[in-house]
């Protein structure tokens, strides 16, 4: 596994990459079935692709093409394919699902985003130690209640020992929750959650992408 450390997931969704090295799969881009990827094929054997000759395919190498398609076809809803000269990139947040596709290609090669914090506006300083390490602020916007639903949800799934919201944002959000649900709410900008785990940035940005705001590292203050 290759840990690309990045400010953004991929596609700006996606934690996991699956990379299968194989100039064939270059073929498959907008193709469903083995019937079109042969009829392309077939294409460019008859006017060929510049001064590039094309392989002749044996019956295995066929045969994986036709279960990467019918894979694709499965999983399209929960991935994203990104078609490249020399293979093919497969996008997803379910490593287990990505992993599958060693039993097609053994030699696919994964990757998966370690999250940068958005750049280190400061230091804030407390007179005792804090509890927390880091701290992300909310950025002032306006947002949908399915957003609202989302960030409810987060908090309820993880307690205080992996991340902890301002008293605010909390009361705020059990009061906006309350509103009817095709409202629009503003979100604001004094609102922060802290947190210790760095990989718990990437946790957030998996769920929400679009709120966070400047991030400060949070320490005792030196003694003078």
């Amino acid at each position: 596994m290759i840990t690309e450390t990045r400010q953004i997931l991929y596609y700006n969704k996606y934690q996991f990459r699956a990379k299968i090295i194989n100039s064939e799969l270059a073929s498959t881009r907008n193709i469903t079935t083995i019937a079109e990827f042969t009829k392309r094929k077939h294409h460019y054997f008859t006017y060929g692709i510049g001064n590039v000759k094309p392989k002749i395919l044996s019956d295995s190498d066929l045969e994986s093409i036709d279960k990467y398609l019918t894979w694709v076809n499965k999983h399209s809803e929960s991935v994203t394919i990104r078609v490249q000269g020399n293979g093919v990139s497969v996008f997803s947040n379910d490593l287990s699902l990505l992993q599958t596709l060693t039993s097609i290609y053994p030699s696919t090669q994964f990757s998966k985003v370690d999250l940068l914090a958005t750049p280190v506006a400061g230091i804030k300083y407390f007179v005792n130690q804090p509890k927390y390490q880091h701290r992300v602020m909310i950025k002032n916007s306006k947002i949908k209640s399915e957003t609202l639903s989302d960030i409810l949800e987060l908090f309820d799934r993880y307690d205080d020992t992996v991340m902890r919201p301002s008293k605010s944002f909390l009361k705020w959000l059990y009061r906006v929750n309350k509103w009817p649900l095709n409202a629009q709410v503003y979100i604001y900008g004094s609102f922060y959650i802290d947190y210790n785990d760095p990989s718990v940035l990437t946790l957030m940005h998996l769920t929400l992408s679009d709120i966070f705001g400047k991030s400060y590292k949070l320490e005792k203050r030196p003694a003078q």
